[in-house]
């Protein structure tokens, strides 16, 4: 069992995710979530600022927690662990957290950072996230692992006049000022590379068939193309 003989952390702190640290840390945490909060400015060159409250078990201390973060360490702000300051340490594309910091059990992480954008397809108007197969460390810190399954919140602050669309329902919105902030449900248990949203100036078209909700976001401002289309997007995706 790899928990009996954890490698060392010279072994663990090699970038990607070497698969001694894959091995070690799918015995080493389970019941993840995480709670993700991005706000979003309006200008495309303006940094997005993030906040990562990350809970999840613990079974062993044997080695330092390390999540993954492919970016410069200067994008990370700050680190809670169960509601001490911690010091940051990255290298080589990873968090590490001292065991010193966490107890066996449940722990509760919170990471202030700005987020990565390696892999977010940014643009004037809109962005979007594709994070597969293994970019969803380059966006914000996680466990970027297949078999690290998780549950995720998220909430998106973007301007009034942007849509916002994740894997969950949205269940509220509230105004703040210039913005909206958008709150969504808990996912389905899934893998980070699923992990997905998108949020710009789109138009909205929204239907309920046998209590199931579909919404579509779409930039296209050709009104024959639009009434052609939306009516037999929505049926075929409703019947799916």
């Amino acid at each position: 069992m790899c928990c009996s003989n954890p490698p060392s952390a010279e072994t663990f702190l090699k970038e990607g995710v070497p698969l001694a640290l894959a091995e070690y840390r799918s015995e080493q945490v389970s019941n993840v979530k995480y709670g993700l909060a991005f706000k979003i400015p309006e200008q495309k060159e303006a940094p997005i600022s993030a906040v990562l409250k990350l809970k999840l078990d613990i079974s062993n201390l044997d080695a330092p927690l390390l999540l993954d973060f492919k970016e410069e360490s200067n994008l990370l702000k700050s680190l809670k662990t169960n509601g001490n300051k911690c010091e940051i340490f990255h290298q080589n594309e990873h968090l590490k957290i001292s065991p010193d910091h966490l107890k066996v059990g449940t722990n509760e992480i919170e990471i202030e950072f700005t987020m990565g954008e390696l892999s977010l397809n940014r643009n004037d108007e809109y962005l979007y996230t594709l994070l597969v197969p293994d970019r969803a460390r380059t966006l914000f810190p996680c466990f970027d692992q297949p078999n690290i399954k998780a549950k995720y919140t998220l909430t998106i602050t973007a301007p009034n006049d942007w849509q916002v669309l994740s894997g969950a329902l949205e269940k509220r919105t509230s105004q703040n000022g210039d913005f909206t902030i958008h709150e969504f449900g808990t996912t389905d248990t899934m893998s980070t590379y699923l992990f997905s949203f998108v949020s710009g100036k789109f138009q909205k078209a929204s239907e309920s068939r046998d209590n199931f909700d579909m919404t579509l976001l779409y930039r296209e401002n050709d009104s024959a193309k639009i009434d052609l289309s939306l009516p037999k997007f929505l049926i075929r995706t409703g019947n799916l």
